[in-house]
């Protein structure tokens, strides 16, 4: 099958999206088929950039377009591309904001049924929109209106034949919209460094462990109750004679340090790492074995950080601010996370973690295949 993966940017490290398709991509080339990737706004590069022909043994083909670069150059180069590889399906790796500095790319849904003319698409929605939950500002719940009428008409104009997302929250959504959603699990875009030991690791008593460093990977939302938590945690270490450490690792952004404040201000000690290269960040899992994240639960599914913890075997607890999404839903937690709440951190630590849903980037690409392989000709 060839296939042609459209994001936003390409740039290793530094766009999520973007080394999702690449780890994605080639697993896909491992499996006998044909990928190219196409980077249509890229901040990174000042200049276009194109992989050699042909490329790499196990690499994709990529083209990566800056984002100064004018529509018309724009829309002649990547036409080429798509035309020197005749692809089977367009993939159009969907975040918002990668298209548009305010998430609102309306020009998108026209280029895209330019450059993918008479091709058949498939969508992934690794975002929706913003202003999901009753207590976002009325300014964000506003900005998410407009980000959900443009999705629709993205998803009218493309007809694609297949959608996916990431998490059950982001499903029940699209389904709204479309009725060829379905969910495809995130993998760690952290490669585990060493498979064996994680595989022993998750094997051990959790419950029995005498090290209680916490770690603390990527995005830090704000409202978190970490002051909440910090303080429990100074008790429980007190109470067991153990001690407690949080390790902060990763782009953080702006609450960074008002997290290590708080930890500190508990009495327990905190260090920020900041970023690793991935073999690095994977040793480091590795010698860890609890993780807390501050991202809503509803979410987990779609979180980076949370997959690559998991992958390693880290213990994960889920910190975040209230979060109500405006219409009832059952409670979703496929992934058996603990969630925060004052008192509950002792059994934290004294629960064994489940970590039989845990996908790897083999699994995702057999059905991400299999999924399109089975696609209706016409959305």
């Amino acid at each position: 099958m060839k296939i042609i993966f459209v994001c936003g940017s390409l740039e290793p490290g530094k766009d999520g999206v973007g080394d999702y398709v690449r780890k994605l991509s080639k697993e896909l080339i491992k499996s006998g088929h044909q990928i190219g990737v196409l980077a249509l706004y890229d901040p990174f590069i000042a200049y276009t950039l194109l992989s050699p022909t042909p490329p790499d043994k196990g690499e994709p083909l990529e083209l990566r377009l800056p984002v100064n670069l004018s529509a018309k150059e724009k829309l002649a180069k990547a036409s080429s591309f798509i035309y020197s590889i005749d692809p089977d399906f367009m993939s159009l790796q969907f975040v918002a904001f990668s298209f548009h500095p305010k998430g609102l790319p309306y020009q998108l849904s026209g280029i895209l049924k330019r450059l993918g003319k008479d091709q058949k698409w498939h969508i992934m929605f690794h975002e929706l929109w913003i202003g999901m939950d009753r207590q976002s500002p009325a300014k964000h719940q506003f900005w998410g209106m407009a980000q959900r009428r443009l999705i629709k008409g993205l998803i009218r104009k493309l007809n694609p034949v297949m959608v996916h997302t990431h998490c059950a929250l982001y499903l029940y959504e699209l389904k709204k919209l479309t009725d060829i959603a379905q969910k495809l699990p995130l993998f760690s875009n952290i490669p585990v460094a060493d498979p064996y030991h994680i595989r022993q690791k998750m094997k051990q008593d959790y419950t029995q462990l005498q090290d209680l460093s916490v770690v603390l990977f990527g995005g830090i939302h704000y409202g978190a109750p970490i002051k909440a938590f910090a303080a429990e945690a100074a008790d429980y270490a007190t109470q067991i004679h153990k001690k407690l450490k949080l390790v902060v690792v990763g782009r953080n952004g702006s609450e960074q340090q008002n997290v290590v404040n708080d930890w500190e201000q508990a009495g327990l000690s905190a260090s920020i790492l900041g970023e690793l290269g991935d073999t690095q960040l994977s040793k480091l899992f590795t010698e860890h074995w609890f993780g807390l994240f501050t991202t809503p639960v509803l979410l987990a599914e779609k979180s980076g950080a949370v997959a690559a913890m998991r992958t390693h075997g880290i213990h994960v607890i889920c910190v975040a601010r209230k979060w109500q999404p405006f219409e009832p839903l059952p409670p979703e937690n496929p992934l058996h996370i603990p969630v925060y709440e004052k008192g509950m951190l002792g059994q934290f630590f004294q629960t064994q973690p489940d970590f039989s849903n845990n996908p790897t980037v083999r699994s995702v690409a057999e059905q991400f295949i299999a999924n399109l392989s089975n696609a209706k000709p016409y959305g």
